[in-house]
């Protein structure tokens, strides 16, 4: 066989080869594949990614594997987002340990030690704030002031210097304005807990201006108070206000009028709030 018949030959091979993967080639675009087709080129999702999912919630386990530093950090900021969520409000300063931090959804009724600007600061973003200079209690019994808030979740009653003034019956004759406010703010927040402080004292020096001590009236009335919070369903007796005081009883951090707070006197007194109604506020009371 001659070079010439050999080329004939090796054209005629090449071309019978490309005729038949061609016509291989459009049998396999014309039919699908069947099922149960083995592919082994079938692309792989990337193991660090998901496909997206719409209006689903992903789950844990559908979270890829992460190195172990990574997956400490995300599971702390889970539990920081889930305790915002549970406490309604960003965190606040407190680390006590409890679910919620933040002092919000208060009531808080009061007299000039919550009707100014720094007690207002503190909590009257996120909390309802009803006070009066003085003789507070008198003014919202005779303005059925004494309303449902909705949505509180406790309150704090903090009777002052002036308050007593209009309770010289005490909390058991229906005269006194004290107990008429008492029964009606029950009536009006019943099933969350209302917690009523101890009455604050005032600085020696009131003595020296005033010409008399009404320290001892005034714990007279904070164990009246306190016998009515036990024999009242919802009612609670708190102390809020004995950490302002020095080792003879006198208001320690009063300013010039004897009877009012300084700013470090008001920072000792947010503490003892705070600690009184997060323990109110997390633990149901």
């Amino acid at each position: 066989m001659n070079v010439i018949d050999k080329a004939r030959i090796g054209a005629a091979a090449v071309f019978l080869l490309a005729v038949t993967t061609f016509t291989a080639l459009a049998v396999f675009q014309e039919k699908p594949f069947e099922e149960g087709a083995s592919v082994t080129a079938q692309a792989t999702p990337s193991p660090t990614r998901l496909p997206k999912r719409n209006a689903e919630v992903l789950r844990r386990e559908d979270i890829p594997a992460e190195e172990p530093e990574q997956a400490e950090g995300n599971d702390e900021q889970e539990r920081e987002a889930e305790n915002l969520y549970i406490a309604g409000a960003p965190g606040g300063g407190y680390t006590g340990g409890y679910n919620t931090e933040t002092v919000s959804g208060v009531v808080f009724y009061g007299d000039s030690w919550m009707d100014n600007g720094i007690f207002k600061e503190k909590y009257g973003s996120e909390n309802v704030i009803m006070a009066k200079g003085a003789q507070w209690a008198k003014y919202f019994v005779s303005n059925n002031l004494i309303t449902t808030v909705p949505n509180a979740r406790a309150v704090l009653v903090v009777f002052g210097l002036n308050d007593w003034q209009t309770a010289q019956t005490g909390l058991t004759d229906d005269s006194s304005y004290m107990k008429q406010f008492l029964d009606r703010l029950g009536a009006a927040q019943p099933g969350i807990p209302i917690l009523i402080s101890r009455s604050p004292h005032t600085a020696q020096e009131y003595v020296a201006k005033k010409g008399r001590d009404i320290n001892p009236r005034c714990d007279t009335y904070s164990s009246m108070a306190e016998q009515y919070c036990n024999t009242h369903s919802g009612f609670y007796y708190v102390d809020t206000t004995s950490c302002l005081e020095d080792s003879g009883g006198w208001l320690a951090y009063a300013d010039e009028s004897a009877f009012h707070l300084t700013g470090e006197g008001y920072d000792r007194w947010f503490s003892a709030i705070n600690e009184v109604l997060l323990r109110a506020l997390n633990e149901g009371w």
